[in-house]
């Protein structure tokens, strides 16, 4: 009989164990999508995040609903820092990825801001209850020895996680530069392609940003001959949920007596 009892109380045990619900939320995956691009560089188009209208010599980007999956709507602008030179006519978008194109020997300071939609202020992802997770691929950072060497740089000013492929054509300088004068050029993006070929990963640069409405960082293109062009790549805007009991239930320590209680019964029943 103990053992009868003793298996039937195990049951019971088992039976009361899966009965615990508890909800453990999946993370909000939302792709940044740079494909709704606005030139912003005539002063009619845009006011920029200082509150003046682009001067000719900066430039500026404005890419529309880069976000828009409830509750969330969000642009986003991308402008000079600094004095910016290039071919206007070859900035903007190739896909959903954002274009730049910067004349050779040239440094130039970029701003990549996040905003609520249809407003100038940015958006507060301090203010959310979850932190919020992005990452951005910059590629096609190459160097090419067509028409003499040529270098393209990349250093970001801002706090983040960058990483490289395993077969990565770039060089890291410390935390935040990255260098290539390997490798030819690398294909540019095909109008609506989705992800990046291998080629262009081993040109690039994965950098990983946590709760950040604004972005900078330093291009710099060295060596003789025409323009180079530098591609971003949005990844996935994640918002991490915290683990919760499902509603009604009660907390885990709260189990975790019960079922010490329980166990401590039946070994003294038997």
């Amino acid at each position: 009989m103990k053992v009868n009892r003793m298996t039937g109380s195990k049951l019971l045990i088992l039976i009361f164990i899966s009965s615990l619900q508890y909800i453990y939320a999946d993370p909000l995956k939302l792709s940044l999508d740079f494909t709704n691009y606005i030139d912003g560089t005539q002063p009619d188009q845009l006011i920029s995040n200082t509150g003046t209208a682009f001067d000719g010599l900066k430039l500026g980007m404005v890419y529309l609903d880069v976000v828009n999956t409830s509750p969330y709507s969000i642009d986003a602008v991308l402008s000079s820092t600094s004095s910016y030179v290039g071919n206007y006519n070859r900035n903007g978008a190739v896909g959903s990825d954002i274009q730049i194109n910067q004349a050779i020997n040239q440094l130039s300071t970029y701003n990549l801001s996040f905003y609520e939609s249809g407003t100038t202020n940015l958006f507060d992802f301090e203010s959310l209850p979850d932190d919020i997770n992005y990452s951005l691929s910059l590629y096609d950072i190459d160097g090419s020895i067509r028409n003499g060497v040529r270098t393209e740089t990349i250093e970001f000013l801002t706090d983040g996680e960058f990483q490289l492929t395993t077969t990565t054509t770039v060089d890291q300088i410390g935390d935040t530069l990255f260098t290539n004068q390997q490798v030819g050029n690398v294909p540019n993006p095909l109008e609506g392609a989705t992800d990046l070929t291998a080629q262009q990963e081993d040109a690039s640069v994965i950098a990983n940003f946590t709760n950040q409405n604004s972005i900078d960082f330093i291009a710099t293109t060295g060596g003789v001959g025409g323009n180079r062009n530098i591609f971003i790549d949005g990844g996935d805007f994640v918002e991490f949920d915290n683990a919760t009991v499902a509603p009604g239930a009660p907390t885990p320590p709260f189990f975790a007596l019960v079922i010490f209680m329980m166990i401590s019964a039946l070994k003294s029943r038997i």
